[in-house]
């Protein structure tokens, strides 16, 4: 995907997921990036409920291959299908 171009995410998407670790970068000396793969289930764009509020906007539920349920913004998601 190029610069400047947004990935079009939707219910049903393969997605890989990584979260965005900046900010504990400032209390380990190294961090593991995990990837978490997984299928989105919810969409919320909803800002007025806690969780968009602690996320900073919409928030991408995503049921991960492990059969946990994980929590994503779209900057954290990859479509891979």
């Amino acid at each position: 995907m190029g610069q400047g171009e947004k990935q079009q995410l939707a219910i049903g998407d393969l997605v890989i997921g990584r979260y965005d670790l900046h900010y504990y970068s400032y209390f380990y000396d190294e961090l593991t990036v995990v990837d978490f793969v997984g299928v989105i289930i919810k969409l919320s764009r909803d800002t007025d409920n806690d969780l968009s509020a602690l996320f900073g906007g919409p928030y991408f539920e995503v049921r991960c291959v492990d059969g946990r349920n994980r929590f994503f913004i779209e900057s954290e998601l990859e479509k891979i299908s």
